[in-house]
This record gives C-alpha cells, sequence and structure tokens, in this order.
C-alpha cells in the first residue's frame, strides 16, 4: 500500500468514527472520499433551495459551490464577495441568518461528534447554530481532533494563522505562524463556540465529512 492510500484509509477511519459520534448528537453525518463525491452530496441535501447563505470558508470553496447554486437562481448571501461596504457586508451576514440553506465549514470536529467554531464577526457560528431552515458543515479529515481541547488549540494555531495569511491581515499569528493571544483592539477571533449537539431549533443539520486534507 502506497502513502496515498495509507494516508486516505486512515482520513477514512478517523472520519466514520467521527460521523457516528455525530449521529448519536442528533446531526446527520456522511463521509466522502473526495471533493467530487462531497460536491454531490451537498447538492443532494440542499435540494432547491431559493436562497442559499455562505459563511467564511475555504473548504467550500474548493468545492465550487457558490458557483453552482448560483447557476441555479438561486439569491446567494455571500459576504466574501469583493466590493462590498461595510453596510453591505453587514446586511449580506444577516441575510444568512434567515437562508434556506447555510453552507459552512468548522475549525474542528472531534471524534465524540463536537463542533468548534472560532469567529472574528460571529455571523458563520450564529448561522451554524440557529436561523436557517437547513445547515450544511462540509468539513475536511485533517480538521478532526482527538479532544475539544485539540479542536481549540487546532482552531487557534492552525485555522486562523492560515485565514488571516490568506487575507493578508496584519495579525501577529498571519506574520509567526502561531498564535499569541492577541487583546484588543487588534484581535480577530473573538467568537469561540463548542456545539455538543444538535440545536434544538435546527433539526435539519448535516456535516459532510471529506476523507482528505483540504481547506484551513
Amino acid at each position: 500500500m502506497g502513502l496515498i492510500d495509507t494516508k486516505h484509509k486512515y482520513w477514512k477511519a478517523r472520519s466514520e468514527k467521527c460521523a457516528a459520534a455525530l449521529e448519536k448528537k442528533g446531526f446527520h453525518a456522511v463521509c466522502c472520499a473526495d471533493e467530487t463525491a462531497a460536491r454531490e452530496e451537498v447538492i443532494r441535501i440542499a435540494g432547491q433551495p431559493e436562497t442559499v447563505g455562505f459563511g467564511g470558508s475555504q473548504t467550500t470553496r474548493v468545492l465550487g459551490l457558490v458557483e453552482y447554486f448560483r447557476d441555479q437562481g438561486c439569491q446567494i448571501f455571500d459576504h466574501w464577495v469583493e466590493g462590498l461596504s461595510k453596510e453591505e457586508s453587514s446586511k449580506v451576514r444577516r441575510a444568512q441568518l434567515m437562508s434556506d440553506v447555510f453552507l459552512a465549514s468548522a475549525n474542528a470536529l472531534t471524534m465524540d461528534g463536537c463542533i468548534i467554531n472560532l469567529d472574528g464577526f460571529g455571523n458563520r457560528v450564529s448561522a451554524s447554530i440557529y436561523g436557517p431552515k437547513k445547515i450544511i458543515l462540509v468539513v475536511s479529515a485533517n480538521k478532526i481532533t482527538n479532544t475539544v481541547e485539540e479542536g481549540i488549540n487546532r482552531a487557534r494555531q492552525v485555522a486562523a494563522p492560515l485565514n488571516y495569511m490568506e487575507k493578508e491581515r496584519n495579525t501577529p499569528c498571519a506574520i509567526t505562524g502561531e498564535c499569541i493571544g492577541c487583546q484588543m483592539p487588534r484581535k480577530e477571533c473573538r467568537v469561540l463556540t463548542i456545539i455538543e449537539g444538535v440545536p434544538k431549533g435546527s433539526p435539519d443539520y448535516h456535516i459532510v465529512i471529506v476523507a482528505k486534507d483540504i481547506g484551513f
């Protein structure tokens, strides 16, 4: 067995165990072998929505989901669109909370079925908890951690530096590659959430795990 096959077997095993734990906590969880399978699964789950909100997520962009749903004639709420004013961006973020389908990722999943996210504005975590008719998180297997503590550490020490490097933000982690615990007002990471079970107001909650290393 080659290295690529061995790594895929490893990601698959962890993905399946994580998905089983999420199912026990009330989520609908499924494992996909690659990006193509994950994209098809998301499209199947989403159905034919009129409105689709996108939280800040590299993973959903890799799958080309923004373009797909736009081509289907859906109204897209995406605050990553270039040229938006602060007021327009804020309006889009609020609209995500009332979308038919909200698509995002997570900074970490744990092997016992918790979802961990670290946000700046809080729109992604808000819409991941309550509001949209259907929530779909697409999460690659490299984000699966053994414990909540490891998940929080991953959010701070891996996801945040990569995110701010990508956005070319002038934060210490974007320069050094590690979190040093920024203080206000320079602090970008301001909202930490741990979802321990499917929220009571969000019964149609799906987690699509991709058995690969993609996204932040």
